[in-house]
Order: C-alpha cells, then structure tokens, then sequence
C-alpha cells in the first residue's frame, strides 16, 4: 500500500487540489518522491549490487582456502552477471526517455514515467555502467549544456548555479511527492534539495562521469570549479557562515528545510 508509484498530490485541471493520504510513499535516498512502482535509481543500485555479487562468487570459488560452505545457497557468478546483463538491457530501455534524451526516474503502476530532470539518476546511471555509451554522451551533453531539453527551468550554465555540483533536478515539481509533502509550491524554486537544489555528495558520481564520458580534462575543469567554491566557503568561515543570509542559498539539515545538503546528516553522503 502507498508503494504504487502515484503521487500522493493530485492537481485537476480547473486548480484544485487533492491529497491521496498514504499514497506516494517513496522507495530510497529521496524520501520524498514516490520514485516509482517501477523505481529506476533502486533498479541502477540493483544491477550494481549484481556484478558485486558476481564477483564475490568468483573470489569464492577461487579461494578454497576460506572455507566458505556452497551447498544450496551458493551462487554461480555466471548466472549473476547474465541475470545483471538482463537487467540492463531491459532496464535501459524501459527508463529511457527518448524525447529528453535522459533516464526518467520511475514509472507508476498506471504506466506512467516521470522525469524532471534527475541528475544523480543519469550521473549514476554512467557510473555504475547502467547506462550506454550512448545514452552516457546523451546525458553528459546536456548536463554540460551542449543541448538543451525543452520545458526544463534550469538549463545550459544554470544547471550548476549551486557550483558544486548540479542541481538534484532541472524542472520544477511541485506535483510529484508523498502525500505529506502537499505544499511543494510553497517553497520557492532550489530552496529544497529535491526541487532544483544540490548536494555535494552527488557531485562524485557527476565527476567520475565527465572523467568515464568526455575525459580527464572535462573532469579537472569542472573540479576546479568545485575547489574555487570550496575555497570561498573556507575563507567566510565555513557553511553555515558562508549561507548564513540566504543570499547564496538555504542549508538543509538537523530538520531545518532548505535547497543545499552539505552539512548535518548530510554529511553521510559524502
């Protein structure tokens, strides 16, 4: 129940809106977002865990001396890395949105996707070598603005307004959350971590991807970026220094509500 993948608001054509209770319950890291009853982040983490497995069963095999018991519960590495090949191949077409040229984020039991633009989707997608190379030079071209998607509020430079890494998404949601998150309009764009805000954690998986995709040169530029920021933040003193007007952003953290996760429990995702 409230796992379907349907968002807990529902907004009618002439402006109402309905709250679903129980419905939109989300399935990861972004606890807000119903995420899907087809959830493609869990999906890409499934099929990373799959080649991890597939290569402790082989370490197994190769390691008599570890006395580690087969029987009925012992797997066959091959059997994993077909299974996790499958899994890609289905998945990377099922989450593909054609028309944005990027992964959506799940689809709902009634079929429906949803995609606003989730960069730590796509950034991991390449990453954990979910996506193809293909798919890979799709998204890194608009991430880098090299093209743009129709309809997005953050394009082009935009998309790292927060410097350290992109924005968590690049088009205003205020329709697709848990039924207890009913006000989402109420919050100006970037001033949640979920609605066109960051964090500094996700900017690995967007570096190690410009290093996979366009190269170690890409890489430094965008690094250097980050170090210039990060020098900044130290000489006012510090996060909390740094944001302390608004006027750079909002932190989130120990229950305040804010667009940037770098300090409190977000430091877990460094």
């Amino acid at each position: 129940m409230g796992h379907c993948g349907r968002s807990g608001i529902e907004l009618t054509p002439d402006g109402k809106k309905i709250i679903h209770s129980g419905r939109g319950i989300g399935h990861n890291y972004w606890d807000l977002l119903p995420m899907g009853y087809k959830d493609a982040y869990a999906t890409i983490h499934y099929y990373d865990t799959l080649n991890y497995m597939a290569l402790l069963e082989q370490d197994i095999v190769a390691h008599p001396e570890w006395n580690i018991p087969g029987g009925p519960l012992a797997l066959i590495p091959e059997e994993i890395s077909l299974h996790a090949q499958e899994v890609k191949d289905f998945s990377g077409k099922l989450f593909w949105n054609d028309s944005t040229g990027r992964f959506a984020c799940g689809i709902d039991v009634d079929g429906k996707s949803y995609d606003y633009g989730f960069t730590f989707v796509n950034c991991e997608a390449i990453y954990y070598g979910f996506a193809t190379y293909k798919q890979a030079d799709s998204i890194m071209k608009w991430l880098s603005g090299q093209r743009t998607v129709a309809g997005d509020t953050s394009q082009g430079p935009d998309i790292y307004h927060w410097r350290f890494a992109p924005r968590a998404t690049t088009k205003r949601n205020v329709e697709y959350y848990g039924w207890f998150w009913n006000s989402p309009e109420s919050i100006p764009w970037g001033d949640q971590v979920q609605d066109g805000g960051a964090v500094l954690g996700f900017s690995y998986h967007d570096l190690q991807s410009r290093l996979r995709v366009s190269g170690p040169d890409d890489a430094w530029n965008r690094l250097k970026e980050i170090i210039r920021w990060f020098d900044e933040v130290q000489a006012a003193g510090g996060y909390r220094e740094y944001y302390k007007d608004g006027t750079r952003g909002s932190l989130q953290g120990g229950g305040r509500p804010g667009g940037l996760g770098l300090d409190k429990e977000f430091f877990k995702a460094y």
